[in-house]
């Protein structure tokens, strides 16, 4: 297994409790690309219960009693996931992988996806931006492809033709 993201679904999980009696949750993950396991725990400190909640979410968890996973994976927890793969030192100095992070597995994840209004602001104050940075680096600005309306406008006028029957080109058009 490497260090780094990757695909994966549960399949087993546990409570259990850690050496120094802090309460845990053990969940067994097998990759989606080679069928190899490794078991993520989540821990339920003030500073984690948030975040080991919402791991437990992306994998389809709705529920709110944690004795959902007192002997195995609850029903309804099969959605496939993003796990981080990480190394860390054992007790020993030994070097071992860790699931450091649950991340969910539908598409980009970020904390507030902009509505279209904020989407089309922050569009407006980066594109001279990205347009300057382009010229520093000697780039031709990339052609916009046209909308399906666009395109299909332009067919339409493609299509015309004057009383004579002759077709009109588009710079013929007096709007």
């Amino acid at each position: 297994m490497n260090i780094g993201a990757h695909r994966a679904k549960a399949i087993d999980a546990a409570l259990g409790m850690t050496k120094t009696g802090k309460e845990q949750v053990g969940v067994c993950f097998e990759l989606v690309e080679n069928g190899e396991r490794i078991t993520w725990f989540g821990y339920f400190t003030d500073g984690t219960f948030e975040r080991t909640i919402e791991s437990l979410r992306y994998l389809g968890w709705t529920g709110t009693d944690l004795m959902d996973f007192r002997q195995g994976l609850p029903a309804g927890c099969d959605k496939e996931v993003e796990i981080v793969v990480d190394e860390e030192d054992d007790q020993n100095g030994n070097p071992r992988l860790k699931v450091r992070w649950v991340n969910g597995g539908g598409g980009v994840a970020v904390r507030d996806v902009l509505d279209e209004t904020a989407a089309r602001s922050f569009s407006a104050r980066m594109k001279a931006k990205v347009a300057a940075l382009q010229a520093a680096k000697g780039e031709k600005p990339a052609a916009r492809k046209p909308t399906p309306t666009q395109a299909q406008g332009r067919a339409v006028v493609g299509a015309m033709k004057n009383a004579a029957g002759e077709p009109i080109a588009q710079d013929d058009i007096p709007f």
